[in-house]
């Protein structure tokens, strides 16, 4: 390419500079994408460590109407939890967690469970 005699030297490194370009811009708006998609995957799935963890406190109560409200940090992050537990009738017990993020929105886990006979 360098050794051309033609004058076309200019014309060749231009189109590859597009064609890099075309091929390059692409990759790089997937690999944002990824990253995007990555960063919310770990985020849910650290609000569901905390929903699951507000499941297995709630389950060891024997009767409903509680509510819990406590604060979480992980990574300078602070996760916000609520967790209500209330009767649904005389035979199920319905627990709903919500998580609040870091970045204000909020996700809800809800989990219909049987209740153990107290007679």
């Amino acid at each position: 390419m360098l050794n051309k005699k033609n004058g076309y030297i200019l014309s060749d490194c231009l189109i590859a500079a597009v064609l890099g370009m075309i091929l390059f811009l692409p990759a790089l708006s997937l690999l944002s994408e990824t990253l995007t998609t990555y960063r919310t995957a770990r985020g849910i799935q650290t609000m569901a460590m905390y929903g699951r963890l507000g499941m297995e406190e709630t389950r060891s109560l024997k009767d409903g109407g509680h509510f819990f409200e406590k604060s979480f940090k992980q990574s300078g992050n602070i996760y916000d939890v609520k967790w209500y537990c209330r009767i649904i009738d005389n035979n199920y017990c319905l627990h709903e967690i919500w998580v609040r993020c870091p970045n204000e929105q909020e996700y809800c886990f809800k989990r219909l469970e049987r209740r153990k006979n107290t007679n």
